[in-house]
């Protein structure tokens, strides 16, 4: 029966296409067990930050220094943000701030308080992720009383 049963199936008229069809599968999955592909690295770069200011950049002390030591909370006065995000993104903040100065820093506008502000580094890039404005703060240390001189802060991308 051995032989006489491949017979019957190759002159039957679906062996012939059956058997072709489970060749094709064979190959097929073959050649999809075979392939590999390479992905290549690929940068995507940072979006530029955009920053603006409505008072020209001359920004005033909201409320007063306490003594010894503390935060200072600068805005564009009357009532708007130090500086105005527009587009979130990157971007790096250069200032030299008088030894007084401890750390600097940015708030929401309608924050409360400076309580908890996103500190800066001079020279290295940082992410601005809402958009809005913002205020700066500047913790301070003056044990004894002390004038801090005029300073900036220069944001570019």
């Amino acid at each position: 029966m051995g032989t006489g049963g491949q017979k019957r199936l190759l002159q039957t008229p679906y062996g012939k296409p059956l058997i072709l069809v489970l060749v094709g599968v064979l190959f097929v999955g073959v050649a999809v067990a075979s392939t590999t592909l390479t992905i290549p690295s690929t940068v995507i770069p940072a979006q530029a930050a955009v920053t603006s200011s409505a008072c020209g950049g001359v920004l005033a002390l909201s409320g007063g220094p306490n003594p010894g030591s503390g935060t200072l909370r600068y805005t564009c006065p009357p009532s708007s943000g130090a500086f105005t995000v527009t587009t979130t993104g990157t971007d790096t903040p250069t200032f030299s701030e008088p030894s007084q100065i401890t750390s600097v820093g940015y708030v929401s506008h309608s924050a409360s308080s400076c309580s908890g502000f996103t500190t800066l580094t001079s020279g290295s890039s940082t992410t601005l992720s809402a958009t809005g404005d913002n205020d700066i703060c500047a913790s301070y240390s003056c044990p004894t009383g002390c004038t801090i001189a005029s300073w900036t802060i220069s944001w570019s991308s």
